[in-house]
């Protein structure tokens, strides 16, 4: 990595992905180099950073990542050649989201530089959380965090293309058709027992997809990043109709919404 400047922009759903940005930045600091860290939902991509490298940070979801990542990726300016390095995480396969992700970055004219998947507990289950399992999968992606920011420091990183299979989810427009299909077969509701009206679900969308009426309402607009359904403090919120749905969260609300 040439410049000791980052400019890291990150989405998390419940935490995961901002787990491993907050040991990413620590560890830059530690070796000297300028860390801002920044939540994409806020940012207007034409505002990043011109003169540090960049760096992206979000989980993995349907073998490729949210549309507001992507959203986000295309409206970036062009790269004038600037250095560019990404980092998911991922509950059990990732598909080829790194190759997508750089075949769109290198005709934006940037200049990728490293690309790093680590596997973290899974936020979607219907089956009891094991805490003792999940904390050793966080405890070894910490570790691959510190790693591979250490590597990036020194310049021993790549983002080497997987040059079959993008092609491949191109063609069959899994990105998109993906969203399709969970739209219209996974829908989120709300018990009005237990629910307490405490707004956290509308504030924790990055959507906007939840209005505050009675009881929330949800809209037509969500990507399934799981924190309405583990951020609610009564698990009001039912997945397709279904209360054995376990909440997992890497961290506390008021952090994702940061």
């Amino acid at each position: 990595m040439k410049n000791k400047k980052v400019a890291l922009y990150y989405f998390t759903g419940t935490g995961n992905t901002l787990l491993i940005v907050k040991k990413m930045a620590e560890i830059f600091s530690s070796l000297g180099v300028e860390i801002d860290t920044h939540n994409l939902v806020n940012t207007d991509p034409q505002d990043i950073s011109k003169d540090s490298t960049i760096g992206l940070a979000f989980p993995v979801a349907c073998f490729s990542t949210y549309p507001l990542v992507w959203d986000f990726i295309e409206g970036m300016p062009d790269g004038q050649g600037t250095e560019i390095f990404m980092v998911d995480t991922f509950g059990s396969f990732s598909g080829v989201v790194t190759s997508q992700i750089r075949n769109l970055l290198v005709k934006k004219n940037y200049q990728p530089i490293g690309a790093k998947e680590i596997k973290m507990p899974n936020n979607i289950s219907n089956k009891s959380l094991y805490e003792q399992k999940n904390q050793q999968i966080i405890s070894s992606g910490l570790q691959k965090a510190k790693y591979y920011t250490h590597d990036l420091v020194y310049g021993i990183t790549k983002w080497k293309p997987i040059l079959l299979f993008p092609s491949i989810f191109n063609k069959l427009n899994l990105r998109k058709r993906a969203w399709d299909i969970l739209a219209k077969k996974w829908k989120l509701t709300v018990d009005n027992i237990k629910c307490i009206r405490c707004g956290y679900c509308y504030k924790l969308c990055p959507t906007g997809n939840v209005e505050m009426e009675e009881y929330p309402e949800f809209l037509d607009k969500c990507q399934f990043c799981m924190r309405c359904i583990s951020f609610c403090p009564t698990q009001a919120i039912r997945f397709n109709n279904r209360d054995d749905f376990y909440p997992y969260q890497a961290q506390e609300a008021e952090e994702v919404m940061k």
